[in-house]
């Protein structure tokens, strides 16, 4: 999460001042290709969201995630020598939110 910020320092003040903008949420993913799907290329194309849920360890804490809709990129690599990798960026196409068992959800 990276929040704008615009500078609205007046004329003699001390140090300049800023106010926050709205928050703006983004990321990758990646891993090895299956070809045995073509889920990951598809929603990079037809340019609509997605469901997004990320778990930052769901083996100790399955209770604690982010969750909103994304727009996803695509990109694959490879090598003769190794497998295909794939990755995918993604920016937020609405509010992601932080949720846990404690707190419920967040934004």
């Amino acid at each position: 999460m990276a929040v704008d910020k615009s500078d609205v320092t007046a004329f003699g003040d001390a140090n300049k001042s800023y106010v926050a903008g709205l928050p703006d949420s983004s990321g990758d993913f990646g891993g090895f290709m299956d070809d045995l799907t073509s889920q990951t290329y598809i929603a990079a194309v037809d340019g609509l969201p997605r469901k997004f849920y990320l778990y930052p360890n769901i083996t100790a804490d399955p209770n604690t995630y982010w969750y909103g809709q994304i727009l996803p990129d695509f990109s694959a690599d490879g090598s003769v020598s190794g497998p295909v990798n794939f990755k995918s960026s993604w920016n937020a196409s609405g509010p992601v939110i932080r949720y846990t068992a404690w707190g419920g959800a967040n934004t």
